[in-house]
Parts: C-alpha cells; structure tokens; sequence
C-alpha cells in the first residue's frame, strides 16, 4: 500500500479561499447534525475567509502554520506547530 501523497507547506495569502472552504467543509462533517444549517452556510463561508485572509496577513514565525496539499493542489488539512 503505498501512503497518502500530500505535501506540507506553509500557506500564503492565496490560500485563503481554499481554507475557508476547508474550514466550513469540515465542520459541516463534524458538526453538522449539531448546529443550524446557518453555521455552513455562505455567510459562514465568507466569515471564515475573511477570518483567514487576516491570518494569512499576519507574520508566520518558523512556520507555525502549514497546510498539507494533495497532488491535485486541493488543501486536505491545516496544523499549528509549536
């Protein structure tokens, strides 16, 4: 079996959309028979890129922040590193 092909990498401005989807996608799976139909909705897709235009814009020190990205250039995950 060969593993998952994916790389990290630390995420620019650019990569704003693509978390934001990733972002509501994700709760929308984990949360979803939990919270409103509202939480997943446009409006919380564009809170969540306008949540992550700002952290992309701000420093990144040593990395902290990665994103790990399929062959295809679709984002699958984010991580802190500390």
């Amino acid at each position: 079996m060969n593993p998952p092909a994916f790389t990290l990498r630390i995420p620019g401005p650019a990569d704003a959309a693509g978390l934001a989807d990733l972002h509501v996608e994700t709760w929308r799976e984990t949360y979803g028979t939990q919270m409103p139909a509202s939480a997943f909705d446009d409006a919380a897709r564009a809170a969540r890129l306008e949540m992550w235009q700002g952290t992309l814009n701000l420093p990144n020190p040593a990395g902290t922040l990665q994103v790990a990205e399929e062959e295809m250039m679709c984002l699958i995950a984010v991580r802190m590193v500390r």
